[in-house]
């Protein structure tokens, strides 16, 4: 049993801890499976991860994908993740890769090796909340449509609603193993994009000691039990 002195110094030293932790804004969008709200999802336990070991406090916000765009290129935020290049200017701060991240097209009968240019002419389904590589949704020549799960467009799929369905990996597994399973298929080998994830920080500062725990999760190895098989050392 601990004795009442040991328990006083480990609450102290927890609560000095605490008191050292910087707060720090951070903005984000709602993502299946990822961000379901300012506790609960994938990225939320990532960050919270991070900011212990960076010596931060990740105060959330969650705007839909444009407003949170918009409150952090305006500097009403301090700290903005998931972001993907397409979301800032090429000045902005960024932190090392967190991990990259993999768009796969998924099909109605077999697994297929398709490029973007084989989605031109087709009804391609995306989901809201997701980033997208410009490459793919810059094409004029693809005739796009939003839902707002992952789920929904893979019942659009089955039933012909629309020809294919990208989407990140395990985003895309999960909504097949609720409606899909034996009916919808990708190719795991062949992602159509790749994107490089990262945080971004007006704060130099930030970033440097964001940075500094990315590099330790890497070397003990729990950024990799976030997104096996993801990880860029």
């Amino acid at each position: 049993m601990m004795k009442p002195f040991m328990i006083t110094f480990t609450i102290g030293i927890f609560l000095i801890q605490s008191l050292k932790a910087e707060e720090v804004s951070l903005v984000t969008f709602k993502i299946p499976l990822f961000i379901k709200s300012k506790t609960e999802g994938k990225f939320i336990e990532l960050s919270n991860e991070v900011a212990k070991r960076a010596g931060l406090k990740f105060s959330f916000e969650i705007y839909p994908p444009k407003l949170t765009m918009y409150q952090y290129n305006h500097k009403k935020a301090q700290c903005f993740f998931p972001v993907v290049s397409e979301y800032i200017p090429n000045s902005t701060p960024r932190s090392k890769t967190i991990f990259e991240k993999k768009n796969f097209v998924f099909t109605r009968d077999k697994a297929q090796k398709l490029s973007i240019r084989d989605l031109e002419g087709k009804r391609v389904g995306l989901t809201l909340g997701y980033g997208y590589s410009d490459q793919l949704t810059s094409n004029k020549k693809i005739e796009f449509e939003y839902t707002n799960t992952d789920t929904n467009n893979v019942k659009k799929l089955i039933n012909k609603r629309i020809d294919y369905f990208v989407i990140e990996e395990r985003s895309g597994l999960k909504a097949i193993s609720k409606h899909g399973k034996g009916k919808v298929f990708y190719h795991k080998d062949f992602p159509l994009t790749r994107q490089k994830v990262f945080y971004s920080c007006h704060n130099k500062a930030h970033i440097e000691k964001i940075n500094k725990a990315i590099e330790s999760m890497i070397e003990d190895g729990t950024l990799n039990q976030f997104f096996p098989g993801q990880v860029i050392n």
